[in-house]
């Protein structure tokens, strides 16, 4: 009777989600990252946007509570908007830290222009995860912008 209680509860702990899968493997390189994750800023799509960003747990969607991630990607899906991208710069390895890498976007919207640092994190299950889009380096989504320098081509 022992055994066929203990088969009774593993299927009823099955069936209602007796635990949280792992999350799998973020993207295997840092640029698909990078990629990916401006690809959702782009079309404002905060579920995927969750899927690259996070820290070495791995992706924001599978630890964070829900209602915190939308705000906080909210926010940075605000002031990283842009119709286009190039990465100027990366990936650099961060200086006694193999498991990071830092890039510079250029993030372009309309005539405006910025280049974004993006920091990016190795995740313990493997792949990379977006850990720090610098905020306090991007231009507020609600000032004026300064024309792209002529010569660019942008």
């Amino acid at each position: 009777m022992t055994r066929r209680l203990a088969v009774h509860v593993a299927i009823l702990a099955a069936a209602c989600g007796g635990g949280a899968a792992p999350a799998p493997p973020g993207p295997a390189t840092a640029a698909d990252a990078v990629a990916g994750f401006l690809d959702a800023v782009r079309l404002a799509d905060i579920k995927t946007m969750a899927e690259f960003w996070g820290d070495e747990r791995g992706a924001a969607a599978a630890w964070m509570a829900p209602d915190e991630l939308d705000k906080r990607l909210a926010v940075v899906q605000r002031y990283l908007d842009h119709t286009a991208y190039r990465v100027v710069e990366g990936p650099v390895p961060v200086r006694g830290d193999p498991k990071r890498v830092s890039f510079r976007v250029e993030l372009r919207r309309g005539d405006c222009v910025q280049v974004q640092p993006i920091d990016l994190v190795r995740a313990r299950q493997g792949g990379w995860v977006i850990q720090d889009v610098h905020l306090e380096a991007a231009r507020s989504p609600t000032s004026a912008c300064s024309p792209a320098p002529p010569g660019t081509g942008r």
